[in-house]
């Protein structure tokens, strides 16, 4: 007998556990509660012309990972996703007014003498490292493993800005996930944008869903999960419609599914408890500037400013007798998560750097020529900034220190602006919840491996959370897929060849 589905949330793993199951003879209907599909994957075009993404702006594996594994599983070419990778020109930094390719030009970081020899034997054993290490490491921080190999401030700086990519400080970092995921990376050299704009991954798979005659909504709410006896048996809409299926999925969220949508007293009270304490990853401001022309033939830019960690060091105070010391010297006393640390303290609430230190840049419209009208330019510019459900935060200034951060690279960019918008994370909260983080869940030492919330619900049966909150490994979306492809694994028994592959490594 044919067992019916719904899911809740077009997301990434909500689009994709439909599109498996669908395949697999499921009858899936699928409700998104936005006129859009794709949650953080979601795009729009604008009335000249412009194809913006709402929170996602750059894949890391590409076809190549776990997005890709969906439609493999699914007997879908690669080609129902087309991607561009950023190759030729492939990523730079940009670091004391020049561009740095690594690890070709890593001297031009300057260094010192003795962190090179350090540095460069971390890299070759993140490469080298086997499974069961990296599971070791799982609930080691990246802070401490690369303090193993050297003390250098400037080295804990570049590799907290790679700490970004999963949107938590070093210090909370999983050193085992971070290896998980840079060994992916250095392997697939894939890094990447879908042409159309991050949305045309959910697409392909709600286009999965419809083929194998499932139904998706958009514009359809969902109130409640209904539940009976501790089974899941349907869910309430908005519209005061009950939909009845054999299992639910939820693509919202795990503190979303079960302190709402299910409600705290269908579970015991430590349970709630844990749900309540799970951290989010950190949020980011994404500015979107439009130009008149191509500025650049760069992919894609990671600014890194070690003049502006001192700056903001000595302004926030950090260390005491330090307006003596050399710029140099006063590096030595000072760390990233130290300053990390102290912006968060209540006294540093309201200070925003007059330049960002740490920006990602990817130039959107050389990798997605869709994005912009012709002879026009996209070009993307995202930091941390702080996120809050519950005040008006001053994003104007932290989109100016960013800007600022921009000029260093094209000093003469603004001559050449259409427009600039602003995404911050309370746009991202509106739109696809969770308090405007990026991900979800972060990937904190405490939060990783077999403390990664579960995809099932204890004492409740038929129903499943799939999302990055549940997601084992990957960066942003590609942890969605994951945890899509486990939960499919799951529900059929069938195995999925790109964890047996990465198994027997």
């Amino acid at each position: 007998m044919t067992k019916s589905v719904i899911i809740i949330g077009s997301g990434v793993g909500g689009a994709g556990i439909g599109a498996l199951l669908a395949h697999e003879g499921f009858n899936v209907k699928l409700f998104e509660k936005n006129k859009l599909i794709g949650g953080r994957f979601s795009s729009y075009k604008t009335e000249d012309g412009w194809n913006l993404d709402v929170g996602c702006h750059l894949i890391a594996n590409c076809e190549k990972g776990t997005i890709g594994e969906i439609l493999r599983v699914c007997e879908e070419p690669d080609e129902k996703i087309q991607w561009k990778y950023a190759r030729k020109p492939g990523p730079k930094f940009f670091y004391n007014g020049e561009f740095i390719s690594l690890p070709r030009d890593m001297v031009k970081f300057n260094f010192g003498q003795k962190s090179i020899g350090p540095l460069m034997k971390f890299y070759d054993d993140v490469v080298k490292t086997k499974q069961d290490r990296i599971e070791e490491l799982m609930y080691t921080s990246i802070h401490d493993f690369v303090a193993s190999y050297t003390s250098d401030p400037k080295v804990g700086a570049m590799l907290a800005y790679y700490c970004g990519l999963y949107f938590v400080t070093d210090q909370e970092t999983s050193a085992g996930e971070w290896i998980y995921c840079q060994q992916d990376l250095m392997k697939n050299r894939s890094s990447g944008f879908p042409q159309g704009g991050t949305i045309a991954v959910p697409k392909a798979y709600c286009d999965i869903i419809k083929e194998h005659g499932g139904e998706v909504y958009t514009d359809v709410p969902v109130e409640k999960i209904l539940i009976e006896n501790n089974i899941a048996k349907g869910v309430k809409l908005k519209d005061g419609r009950n939909i009845e299926a054999d299992i639910i999925i939820s693509n919202v969220g795990i503190k979303d599914l079960v302190l709402k949508l299910v409600g705290e007293e269908h579970f015991e009270p430590d349970f709630i408890q844990k749900i309540k304490t799970y951290k989010y990853s950190l949020a980011t401001l994404m500015l979107k500037i439009a130009l008149d022309k191509k500025i650049t033939e760069e992919n894609m830019i990671m600014y890194l400013s070690f003049d502006q960690i001192v700056n903001e060091a000595k302004r926030l105070n950090l260390i005491p007798g330090s307006e003596n010391m050399s710029d140099e010297e006063f590096m030595e006393h000072v760390s990233f998560d130290t300053i990390t640390k102290a912006r968060g303290s209540p006294e540093f609430k309201d200070y925003v750097p007059p330049k960002h230190f740490a920006v990602f840049l990817p130039i959107v419209s050389n990798l997605d020529p869709t994005s912009a009208p012709e002879e026009k330019q996209l070009i993307f510019a995202g930091s941390g900034a702080p996120a809050s459900n519950e005040e008006i935060l001053n994003y104007d200034k932290w989109a100016d220190s960013i800007m600022n951060s921009v000029k260093d690279i094209f000093p003469n960019i603004e001559d050449h602006i259409i427009w600039t918008k602003i995404t911050t994370p309370q746009d991202i909260n509106s739109f696809a919840g969770k308090f405007g983080n990026v991900i979800g869940i972060g990937q904190t030492i405490d939060q990783v491996g077999k403390n990664r919330p579960p995809q099932e619900l204890p004492g409740i049966k038929n129903i499943y959370e799939c999302s990055a909150d549940t997601g084992s490994h990957g960066i942003g979306g590609e942890l969605a897929a994951d945890s899509a492809l486990r939960l499919y694994n799951k529900l059929t028994g069938k195995k999925i060849p790109l964890f047996e592959a990465k198994n027997k490594q």
